[in-house]
């Protein structure tokens, strides 16, 4: 009986010190929570203080004294301190010295980036975001870009768009190359949209890379090349010979096809007209919903051939061709004539689908 008050007592008595142990530990963790704002902002003054000295001795003797060299080093291999670094180097405002600072320091950068490459993909995607705010010059870039590439091993969504902004700001199209390459070959997918937004941001020719990088779409992945072609709808229409082809390709997902005819339906292009008028007038049998967007595409093309191909889509079985192809011709401006023979024919469907569009247009409420 006593060894078993005992073994309660012992029981009773260890968890008191778990509680106190815990309660410890959460005063200690809302101290320091408390203090690291202020910690964060007194490391970032220290550098504000300690670059602004180094770009004025550096404007004398244009080397980069050992005792920053080796302060760097140190410190930046801490996320924390090269948040606090990153977020001196903002507050100081631009100019020659700070540019020419930033270009001194890239070979010390890139050997604190070497020591990242073992850490977290969190602790990566944030010195990756470094970089992006501080390229390197094209001359210092080759080692970074070497970094950022091998940054890519066991990333997360959140590094590899960090790692691509990174690329985007220093403008190397053969590193984008091995991006989408390395992504394509581990089956790692990449909103098409966040890569237009980005590529839209290359600080390089855009208009070259652009017909550079599809010029290699055969070897990517389907979001690769809906991005390149979103990427080149921001640009210009000097991509409608290629397109075509591509929108001909029996090779050619339905996924790519679908944006190449929204290209062509920004940038309207004589000889993308008879691939639309045939996915148009061919819709209720060839099954692979082609005509839903080739029906809003044809309103770009205003021609007595488009008239005629979107009366007979507005018969179509499927409700978002017909959907479609009546909203396109209302922003063809149809005719009475033409109105009057869908409105004497006997397909109610194709009326109604009519009318409707024609008093959301007019801005009437549909009851």
């Amino acid at each position: 009986m006593s060894s078993l008050l005992i073994n309660i007592d012992f029981i009773i008595y260890f968890y008191i010190a778990i509680c106190i142990a815990l309660l410890v530990f959460n005063v200690g963790y809302i101290i320091l929570a408390k203090e690291e704002p202020h910690t964060l902002k007194k490391r970032t003054r220290f550098w504000q203080q300690e670059i602004r000295t180094i770009m004025e001795r550096y404007h004398e003797t244009e080397t980069i004294p050992p005792e920053h060299t080796a302060l760097l080093k140190k410190r930046l291999t801490n996320v924390k301190w090269l948040l606090c670094y990153s977020n001196a180097l903002q507050e100081i405002p631009q100019s020659d010295a700070k540019y020419q600072y930033i270009q001194a320091c890239y070979d010390i950068i890139q050997q604190v980036g070497l020591v990242y490459i073992s850490r977290p993909a969190m602790e990566r995607a944030f010195f990756s975001y470094v970089v992006s705010l501080y390229p390197p010059a094209q001359n210092r870039s080759r080692k970074i870009l070497e970094l950022l590439l091998s940054f890519m091993d066991n990333s997360t969504v959140y590094c590899r768009e960090n790692i691509l902004q990174a690329i985007y700001a220093i403008g190397n199209p053969i590193a984008l190359e091995h991006v989408f390459t390395y992504m394509g070959e581990n089956a790692l997918y990449h909103n098409p949209k966040l890569i237009s937004d980005g590529l839209i941001k290359f600080t390089g020719n855009k208009l070259e890379l652009a017909h550079h990088l599809w010029a290699q779409q055969a070897h990517w992945p389907e979001w690769v090349q809906i991005a390149i072609i979103q990427f080149a709808s921001l640009l210009d229409n000097s991509f409608q010979k290629e397109f075509l082809a591509a929108l001909q390709s029996r090779e050619t997902s339905n996924e790519v096809k679908f944006v190449l005819i929204r290209y062509f339906q920004k940038y309207p292009y004589e000889k993308a007209k008879e691939f639309l008028i045939s996915s148009v007038m061919d819709a209720d049998h060839s099954g692979n919903g082609i005509a839903i967007p080739a029906c809003s595409a044809l309103a770009a093309y205003h021609d007595a051939s488009t008239i005629k191909a979107l009366k007979t889509a507005l018969y179509s079985r499927n409700w978002y061709v017909r959907k479609n192809a009546a909203t396109a011709l209302v922003d063809l401006g149809i005719d009475e004539m033409n109105l009057e023979e869908i409105r004497n024919s006997n397909d109610q469907y194709a009326i109604e689908m009519l009318e409707y569009v024609l008093k959301l247009k007019k801005g009437d409420t549909i009851s």
